[in-house]
């Protein structure tokens, strides 16, 4: 019954978005070609978007990004996020018992025992599992076809914006990560590109704030790849 549950959950995970089948059904057409699939079908690829598990948190705030309350374990690695990977390679895995231990986790490779499923417990909701400040519901484990040489926000930063002045401000995509940037997790195969700026080049904070540096990664999700 558990495993019942735990999966049905993995595939609300990956639900397309609210108004996805609108726009899959009655997809916009247009004549830019370079927006269009194929230009002889006139396939608007936004049709296409709403099918793409990596779409599943789009329509999120970045307050309901960083706040979501399950984590994931990916080819052994914990994660933050799955943000960072192409959900179209992976899969759910059973192959563990509890007492469980997660480990690799952020910077400091720490590790985390898990003594029971968290669905056992009546707290379960309010979140049983304690990582750094945070309160957790539960953490999956995924297996992943993609490339698992996984790359944090800083690892990246350093190879693609090396002369790029901290403190630094990552996103990944359109959300702000806010906290705990070392345990999110990118495969760099997934990369689309890498952009940085400084602090200064928003108006707001040019005068009187301490400077930074944006760093944004951009994946390969369909929204990035068709423009």
């Amino acid at each position: 019954m558990k495993k019942i549950m735990l999966f049905l959950f993995s595939a609300l995970l990956f639900l397309p978005p609210r108004n996805a089948a609108a726009r899959s059904t009655e997809p916009r057409f247009t004549t830019d070609e370079d927006t269009i699939v194929d230009p002889l079908s006139r396939v608007d690829p936004r049709a296409f978007i709403a099918k793409d598990r990596n779409t599943s948190m789009e329509e999120s705030t970045d307050l309901e990004f960083n706040n979501y309350k399950n984590a994931f374990v990916v080819n052994g690695v914990f994660m933050r996020n799955l943000i960072g990977i192409d959900q179209n390679n992976m899969n759910i895995t059973w192959d563990f018992t509890y007492p469980v231990v997660v480990r690799h986790i952020g910077k400091g490779d720490d590790s985390l025992v898990i003594k029971k499923d968290p669905l056992d417990d009546p707290d379960f909701r309010s979140g049983t599992i304690k990582l750094r400040n945070m309160r957790l519901r539960n953490i999956i484990f995924f297996t992943y076809s993609g490339n698992s040489h996984f790359m944090t926000p800083d690892d990246i930063r350093q190879k693609y914006c090396p002369q790029a002045k901290g403190p630094y401000l990552y996103m990944i995509n359109k959300f702000f990560i806010m906290h705990d940037e070392d345990l999110y997790k990118i495969d760099p195969d997934f990369i689309q590109s890498v952009e940085s700026f400084p602090s200064k080049d928003i108006s707001l904070l040019r005068e009187g704030y301490k400077k930074f540096t944006v760093v944004r990664i951009f994946t390969k999700t369909l929204h990035n790849i068709y423009k």
